[in-house]
């Protein structure tokens, strides 16, 4: 909008003085080409409305005010530009730094509604600028359409009465009012607008009056947010420079009544010096900044090894591995601190498990000393019991152990003896039993193997009687078949008689056949070859049969198939929306984030709706994608069903007239 309605075509007459009189390519010396062109000027010109005097004058009124206008919302729309550029800049500035100028969020959102202001003030005098010039561009063409009807009421009598002569080259053009139209021509086609331009002066000179103070009041209005965006940039530079640079004051708005671009001027240097020192300064932050992170990144690289080598030294395995830190960048501490934070959680769980170590330890040894203090008190009772009064003492505890021991060992063995005896009085007493056993054993392994070959052959009986049902069945849907197919057997005759040459040819070979029994010599041939077509037949009866037995097995395998693949989508479906909630309850309980993630309140937590949201989408996409695969899967297996079905019909073998001949007797 700002660069669409600059105003350059229609400045190109007010700054020239006069549009281009005639093109390069155009001969005045050639006296057909002029008359055809004022011809067809006449020609086209004859609708033009031809206006009075006073509304010329009107005309050129308006146009000058127009053009007054014009340029003041040329002028003014360009200090707006500006303006908005600079509060623009300064708002990137009062970002990048970081620093708010209020407490309240007052001040921190008045940049931004003074780049939503001036913006709003640019579009509104573009539309300005566009409306005026639509306006001028009217009035210009009418005042135009004018002239050339004019020109045209002025000329039509030359065509009607006078000729071009030939005399002098071009000749002279002549018309009855007595307007001379030669090529030394003395008549000034831009005389017509001498009087328009003198209009377009005065115009713009008696308009400045009006438009003049409504414009310098717009430009102080402007010059004083020029100079409330200083201060605040002259502010922004001293908080940026810490004190260090000292900044002038700007100069103070509305020195200049007399010339007020001026200082509306030194107030937009004043603001380019303030951009050019803030960016000096962000430079100088930015390399402050850099150096200061190098140093930084140094000393926790540092820090780091001596803690890597804390953490190898402090753990309990025999060949401890921890990575080393990482390398030095001189762009970013990220790396380094998360490597320190690794390291410190480590060494903060190597001294829990040493705390959980203690506290162990403590606890065993308690319990050690209670045990020995138990196992004591029962050395002295069993010593009580074992002595009569003596003393006790390690040495003796040990011997009388030692004798009870042995006792012990004895009483073991006499007791192994007593239960082998005991186990050979048992094995005598039940061999009777076991042969007993034994035979009843027999008996019922003869019974339960009668009932299962009874149970047998009874399930052989029901599988050879469904066998039968099935062999019935598939064979009255093949005579069908083979009846839709091929026609029954009465049909094929009346087809066959239907066709005289078959008729002669089965004839023929009835004969053939009759001649080859009373022919002994090629008998044997004949038979031969009375097989073979028999032999053809069968098989082709036989395919046939086979391929009637493969479509409709092959029609049950399809609606099977689609049967199955109807309830595996269901199920796919049903156990993906269950998995969809399953993940999206996950989400949700990880998005609430642990009390013990370092950096999570710094860093921020994604937004579980969001996080909903953008799962369900992508299920719903994946789930169309999985929809799509399938429908093409069944297009495909469609279009292999359809060519299976054309290649069975191309490989059914057709039958000849001989074997249909064979078929019918």
């Amino acid at each position: 909008m700002l660069n669409g309605y600059d105003g350059s075509n229609m400045q190109a007459y007010q700054q020239n003085g006069t549009y281009s009189r005639a093109s390069e390519s155009l001969n005045p010396e050639d006296p057909m080409t002029m008359h055809l062109l004022m011809e067809t000027a006449i020609g086209d010109s004859q609708q033009y409305q031809v206006l009075s005097f006073d509304e010329v004058e009107d005309l050129k009124k308006e146009l000058a005010r127009l053009s007054s206008r014009i340029e003041s919302a040329r002028r003014q729309l360009a200090i707006e530009s500006k303006v908005r550029d600079a509060a623009t800049s300064l708002n990137k500035l009062d970002t990048h730094t970081g620093q708010g100028r209020g407490t309240d969020g007052t001040a921190s959102s008045k940049p931004v509604e003074e780049i939503e202001l001036a913006h709003r003030k640019c579009e509104d005098l573009a539309q300005e600028l566009w409306r005026l010039e639509k306006s001028h561009q009217e009035v210009q063409k009418r005042m135009l359409e004018h002239t050339a009807g004019v020109l045209q009421m002025t000329h039509k009598g030359y065509l009607e009465k006078d000729a071009p002569s030939q005399s002098n080259g071009f000749g002279e053009y002549t018309n009855g009012g007595g307007l001379d139209l030669a090529g030394n021509s003395h008549f000034d086609d831009h005389s017509f607008y001498r009087t328009l331009d003198d209009l377009l002066d005065e115009g713009v000179t008696a308009g400045t009056s009006g438009a003049f103070k409504e414009q310098t009041a717009a430009i102080l209005d402007v010059e004083k947010r020029v100079w409330e965006m200083n201060q605040r940039l002259r502010e922004a530079v001293a908080q940026l420079s810490s004190g260090r640079a000292v900044i002038p004051q700007p100069p103070e708005p509305g020195r200049s009544d007399q010339n007020p671009d001026s200082s509306l001027q030194e107030q937009v240097t004043y603001l380019e010096q303030g951009f050019e020192r803030m960016q000096r300064g962000q430079i100088e932050m930015a390399q402050s900044h850099k150096s200061l992170s190098s140093k930084t990144e140094v000393r926790l690289e540092d820090l780091n090894t001596q803690l890597r080598g804390i953490v190898i030294r402090s753990s309990n395995e025999v060949n401890p591995q921890h990575p080393l830190p990482p390398n030095v960048t001189g762009q970013s501490t990220d790396d380094q601190i998360a490597f320190l934070e690794q390291g410190l959680d480590i060494l903060e769980q190597g001294v829990s498990e040493l705390k959980e170590g203690h506290r162990d330890l403590s606890t065993k040894s308690e319990t050690h000393e209670e045990k020995a203090m138990m196992y004591e008190n029962t050395m002295h009772g069993l010593w009580e019991r074992m002595s009569d009064g003596e003393k006790f003492s390690i040495d003796s505890f040990g011997f009388k152990v030692s004798s009870l021991n042995t006792r012990v060992a004895d009483l073991n063995n006499q007791k192994d003896i007593l239960n082998r005896q005991i186990q050979q009085q048992r094995e005598i007493n039940s061999k009777s039993d076991s042969d007993k056993d034994a035979n009843l054993a027999s008996m019922t392994t003869q019974r339960d193997q009668a009932s299962a070959d009874a149970g047998k052959f009874r399930n052989e009986m029901q599988g050879m009687e469904g066998e039968m049902v099935r062999l019935q069945t598939e064979l009255t849907v093949a005579r069908a078949e083979l009846d839709g197919a091929y026609g029954t057997r009465a049909q094929r005759a009346a087809e066959v008689a239907q066709h005289p040459a078959l008729q002669q040819e089965i004839a023929g070979l009835k004969e053939e056949l009759e001649s080859s029994k009373s022919k002994s010599a090629e008998s044997a041939d004949l038979q031969q070859r009375v097989h073979t077509l028999q032999k053809e037949l069968a098989e082709t009866i036989g395919e046939y049969e086979i391929m009637t037995k493969s479509s409709i097995e092959f029609e049950k395998d399809r609606e099977a198939l689609e049967n199955s693949v109807d309830s595996l989508r269901d199920r796919c479906e049903s156990l993906e929306a269950q998995l969809s909630d399953e993940k999206v309850g996950k989400l949700g309980v990880k998005s609430e984030g642990t009390p013990g993630d370092r950096g999570s309140n710094e860093k921020g937590a994604t937004s579980t709706s969001v996080l909903r949201n953008e799962f369900k989408k992508m299920m719903r996409e994946t789930r169309a994608e999985n929809m799509r695969a399938l429908r093409y899967e069944q297009d495909e297996r469609r279009k292999l069903e359809a060519q299976l079905r054309e290649l069975k019909k191309g490989q059914t073998p057709g039958k000849s007239s001989l074997s249909q001949s064979m078929t019918a007797t």
